[in-house]
């Protein structure tokens, strides 16, 4: 069983996805991390966890709740590579 930081505020480390994901690909994991941390099916409290992990699913699954989530939230890029735009290297620059 993975550890989850109940207060992480990263929804695609929650669901252990990267930032690009599909629906498909966020519906698979919500399952798999619901089915993991249901309540019912643990002796420890997972409650909370339980939660977060449906909270993030609802907010990624949806498009408009996806893209206000990320305007919101400042990522620590251990999940993925960002494509932001770096300054030109002397090898990148155009002549």
């Amino acid at each position: 069983r993975a550890f989850i930081n109940v207060d992480e505020k990263d929804f695609y480390k929650l669901l252990d996805i990267g930032r690009n994901a599909t629906k498909q690909e966020i519906r698979e994991a919500y399952k798999r991390r619901a089915k993991e941390f249901h309540p019912d099916k643990n002796t420890h409290d997972t409650t909370r966890i339980f939660q977060a992990i449906k909270a993030a699913y609802e907010t990624l699954y949806d498009e408009k709740t996806r893209m206000e989530y990320e305007a919101d939230v400042h990522f620590d890029d251990d999940n993925e590579d960002d494509d932001e735009a770096q300054a030109p290297t002397k090898d990148t620059q155009m002549k």
